[in-house]
């Protein structure tokens, strides 16, 4: 009797230890996952937190191109509330003064698994046009199968109406040099041509193409004297010249010489010095003063 009663005491005891053995195991393994879970939920909240509080416009669309979501920045800036484009695509922003070939190259690039960049010029809710550069890319699946696509896109407007004012300032201080009845010639801080005028051309006798490149001393020829003792050498050499103009001696083309009046300004380009002269034939009033004198 005794013997028997150890032996279902025994049997009890290892059946519990066993028992305890596999809830620990369980245990630790049901602590993993909500480790686990708990360490996905909070990088969950941080990128939800990164696309809500994000300076750029986001928008998430289903593999068809309907919008899912989009982030209080997207209605910011389109006016659009998230419940309003919900269910509809993206062409509710469209100006119409994008061509339509670039939207079939956007869709055949996002389509084939690959990320799309451009600029877009878009339309608000209240009809205002402004303009994103857009960045479009494709979400897969474990199976590697395209279920969404995230876009985002950065309001460029103010950049692009800079740029504008910049062209238009550009092309009206090209079309004042174009039409100004001085030479005005571009130099390097190497003495080399960079740019060369038509009245330049006027005076000189040179076609542009045979100047630019070429050493200034080609027209001023006193600007290849190595002690700098010209006008023209001496500012070239020295980056802190104040000089607001003087006489030089130019040539022509044909080889041969005449007087010219020539200020010299400078600027940087933000690596080196350019210099830009502003000059004229002066051959016309010192024959004057010749003649004057004779008389």
């Amino acid at each position: 009797v005794a013997t028997l009663a150890a032996y279902f005491v025994l049997r009890r005891y290892f059946m519990l230890r066993q028992e305890s053995v596999q809830e620990k195991r369980l245990r630790q393994r049901l602590e993993k996952q909500i480790t686990e879970r708990r360490v996905m939920e909070t990088k969950l909240r941080k990128l939800s937190l990164a696309v809500e509080q994000s300076p750029n416009s986001i928008i998430i669309t289903d593999s068809d191109g309907l919008i899912e979501y989009a982030n209080p920045r997207f209605t910011a800036v389109s006016g659009y509330s998230e419940e309003e484009v919900r269910g509809k695509t993206p062409a509710l922003l469209k100006s119409g003064d994008v061509p339509r070939t670039t939207f079939d190259v956007l869709w055949e690039t996002i389509k084939s698994g690959k990320t799309w960049r451009g600029e877009l010029k878009n339309r608000t809710k209240d009809g205002t046009v402004y303009w994103d550069h857009v960045s479009i890319s494709p979400l897969k699946d474990e199976q590697g199968q395209i279920t969404h696509f995230i876009g985002i896109q950065t309001n460029i407007t103010e950049l692009r109406n800079t740029e504008e004012k910049l062209r238009e300032s550009n092309n009206r201080v090209r079309a004042i040099v174009e039409t100004a009845a001085e030479g005005i010639i571009t130099v390097d801080h190497k003495g080399c041509i960079e740019s060369f005028n038509p009245a330049a051309e006027r005076i000189f006798g040179y076609p542009r193409r045979e100047v630019i490149g070429r050493e200034i001393s080609l027209l001023i020829p006193s600007a290849a004297d190595g002690e700098g003792s010209s006008y023209f050498a001496r500012y070239v050499q020295s980056s802190r010249a104040q000089v607001s103009g003087a006489e030089l001696i130019g040539r022509r083309s044909d080889g041969s010489t005449f007087p010219m009046h020539l200020a010299v300004g400078e600027c940087q380009d933000g690596v080196d010095s350019l210099f830009a002269g502003i000059g004229r034939d002066i051959s016309g009033g010192k024959r004057m003063e010749s003649a004057l004198r004779d008389e």
